[in-house]
Order: C-alpha cells, then structure tokens, then sequence
C-alpha cells in the first residue's frame, strides 16, 4: 500500500525534473565564468611587473650613481620586496639579498 502511496510522489518529481532539464537545454546552459582582467577585478598589491611602484622608480632612479656598496631598502610586506626583487632582475642588477627583520619588516639588499 505504501508503495501506491509514493508513485505519485515519485512521478511528480520526475516530471518536475525532466521539466527543467529540457528548459535549461532550451536556453543554453553556460557556466559562470570570472573575468580575472576586467576592470576592478585586480588586486593592485598583487601588481609585481617591473617599475610598477614608486619605490621601485626611486630605487633605481637614474640619476642615482651605481656604485659597487650594498644599497639596502626595509620594506614592510611582501608584496614591495617581491615587485622590488623583479624590477632590479629586470634592469640587469645580479646581486640580490632579501633578509627578514622582524615580522613584518624585510631588507633588501643588491648592489
């Protein structure tokens, strides 16, 4: 008896979804997508191409002599000592150094 009980049950959600199954085949199903290039979907700290921050510019501002000393900057977070390590790999500069100071204090040295 239980079972009489069901078939309707049952029947109707098959219906039901074969109903939206053939209505998402009708319009087309296409996936979400995300647009990791449209405009505000960018973190700017994650931004590392060479010569993209002003500390960089400074740092290797030419009119600053290149002398064979250590130059050193402290920097506060991983972000600038990873855009500042690209940008002196970038314009040529071999010797590079990056020590941690503190937790969130690094020096990072090149001549």
């Amino acid at each position: 008896m239980t079972m009489l009980t069901l078939l309707p049950v049952v029947t109707a959600a098959a219906i039901l979804l074969v109903t939206v199954l053939a209505i998402a085949a009708a319009r087309g199903y296409e996936p979400a997508t995300v647009q990791p290039y449209a405009p505000g979907g960018v973190d700017p700290s994650a931004d590392t191409l060479a010569g993209s921050s002003d500390l960089v510019r400074t740092v290797l501002n030419p009119l600053t002599s290149p002398t064979a000393d250590w130059q050193v900057a402290t920097l506060a977070n991983l972000c600038e000592v990873e855009d500042l390590l690209d940008s002196l790999e970038a314009h040529g500069v071999r010797d590079r150094e990056v020590s941690t100071l503190a937790a969130d204090c690094f020096a990072v040295r090149w001549r």
